[in-house]
């Protein structure tokens, strides 16, 4: 009889357990779940990413002569219905990472395919119409930079690179407090299932949708440099690079309350832009797997901007579809041979010997 009761009160505390980790999970908070998949996000050493999408664009032209209007509508027709698509592969690496992602661009007939690879030391494109690979050598652009003395300090990749991980840490930490304390509840919508469509084909996923505003852009900015002060790993970059001055935390933060002071100048400016931008729709929905991995992207946004100056009235409406699979599963990026016979460097291309 005992044994019995004990095994009962063992059976009763187990099942109580299950379902009390059952019920946390799900009285997770939209909000709660953003963060997660954000967390997993930052986590992530590797992905491939697939997307389509269309933007249309009515530009509103009204003009009392006829043949500029005429041009101006032939160049109007190519921005509508504009289709793009393209697909990449992500690895993080010892330096940033290696990346590759082809994109096309279909502008009512005339399209284009542009190649972007990225190995760590160098950026790598193909443009239309040109016969070779640019390469745009990291190292070679700041020597550049350095020579003509216009920053008043000297860079160095290297060095960048090995102080990147504290920094990134610092600002990824930052960056979720600023977007967490200034986004609202109400614009974190649960969806417990969203059909996804991609190519044709339907996923089905439980989904946050966020409703992007932008009346508080000016929060997010001031909010990230309030923050920034008083970061070690800010300050000891901006100090190595600094030949004029020791950059004390003191003398940093100097730095912060400068801008922000030149911030709250220009606020009224900044205001006054987005006075002429209507926002009709802007939402992410972000579908994810029970780890928080995010699986699809969708963007759909639509707004108004209105031209003083030209008194045009621009609509501007995109619909964006991506998926994310091999998550943490990708070895190796492939990422194409470069030799002198199929590339060319962009210095030689700001030197006019290309």
């Amino acid at each position: 009889m005992k044994k019995k009761l004990a095994l009962s009160i063992c059976l009763i505390l187990v099942l109580s357990f299950t379902f009390t980790g059952c019920k946390k999970e799900a009285e997770l908070t939209s909000r709660e779940k953003y963060e997660k998949i954000i967390e997993v996000s930052e986590q992530l050493e590797s992905a491939k990413m697939e997307f389509d999408g269309v933007m249309d664009m009515d530009m509103g032209i009204d003009s009392g002569d006829e043949a500029s209007a005429a041009g101006m509508e032939m160049m109007a027709g190519m921005l509508k219905n504009i289709k793009f698509s393209g697909s990449g592969e992500y690895m993080k690496t010892d330096t940033i990472g290696d990346l590759a992602m082809v994109y096309q661009v279909d502008l009512n007939g005339i399209t284009m395919e542009i190649e972007l690879y990225f190995d760590g030391d160098k950026l790598i494109v193909n443009y239309p119409m040109m016969p070779k690979y640019i390469v745009i050598d990291i190292n070679e652009v700041l020597g550049m930079a350095n020579e003509s003395g216009e920053l008043g300090f000297e860079l160095d990749y290297a060095t960048i690179i090995a102080n990147l991980d504290p920094i990134m840490e610092d600002y990824m930490k930052i960056s979720k407090e600023v977007i967490f304390e200034n986004l609202k509840d109400e614009d974190i919508e649960f969806i417990e299932e969203y059909t996804f469509t991609f190519k044709g084909e339907e996923t089905k996923t439980e989904a946050l949708k966020l409703n992007v505003r932008i009346d508080n852009v000016d929060d997010y900015m001031k909010s990230f440099f309030v923050k920034a002060k008083d970061v070690e790993s800010f300050r000891s970059i901006i100090d190595l690079f600094n030949t004029e001055e020791e950059v004390t935390m003191e003398v940093y933060n100097a730095y912060i309350d400068e801008a922000l002071t030149e911030m709250e100048a220009s606020e009224a400016e900044l205001l006054s832009a987005y006075d002429n931008m209507t926002i009709n729709q802007y939402d992410i929905i972000l579908g994810y797997d029970k780890d928080f991995n995010t699986t699809n992207y969708d963007v759909i946004m639509s707004y108004d901007i209105y031209d003083e100056y030209s008194e045009m009235n621009t609509k501007l409406s995109m619909t964006m579809n991506s998926i994310l699979t091999n998550h943490n599963s990708i070895t190796e990026v492939t990422i194409p041979e470069i030799d002198e016979e199929n590339s060319t460097s962009f210095m030689e291309l700001m030197g006019g010997t290309y």
